[in-house]
């Protein structure tokens, strides 16, 4: 028990900014596997996973033509979209009062 947490610690989070970045430089500047490994202290197997997701997703992108939207973008997107339906509500509500008022006024 005492080793998992020993593991545990020595455990380093990398963001998927930092992947692909790791695994650009791999490629783009030639530098030698063991290399990346030792300087970026991750195992050959975080990087060959790692690799495979970069390839993955950019096959994905070049078969899929346009950029998807981000989760911050969809977000923006349903606000946005709530808030059009909130406007064409009011305005509904407020043309129904013209009409309303201008049948009481008699025009």
């Amino acid at each position: 028990m005492e080793q998992n947490n020993n593991e545990n610690i020595n455990r380093r989070y990398f963001t998927p900014e930092q992947k692909f970045k790791i695994i650009k430089d791999h490629f783009t500047q030639k530098i030698p596997l063991s290399e990346t490994l030792k300087k970026h202290n991750i195992s050959s197997t975080n990087f060959y996973r790692w690799q495979e997701e970069f390839f993955s997703g950019a096959l994905d992108r070049m078969k899929n033509g346009k950029q998807q939207a981000s989760t911050q973008e969809l977000r923006k997107i349903e606000d946005l979209t709530r808030q059009n339906d909130r406007f064409k509500t009011v305005i509904l509500e407020m043309s129904h009062e013209v009409v309303s008022l201008k049948k009481t006024l008699g025009e």
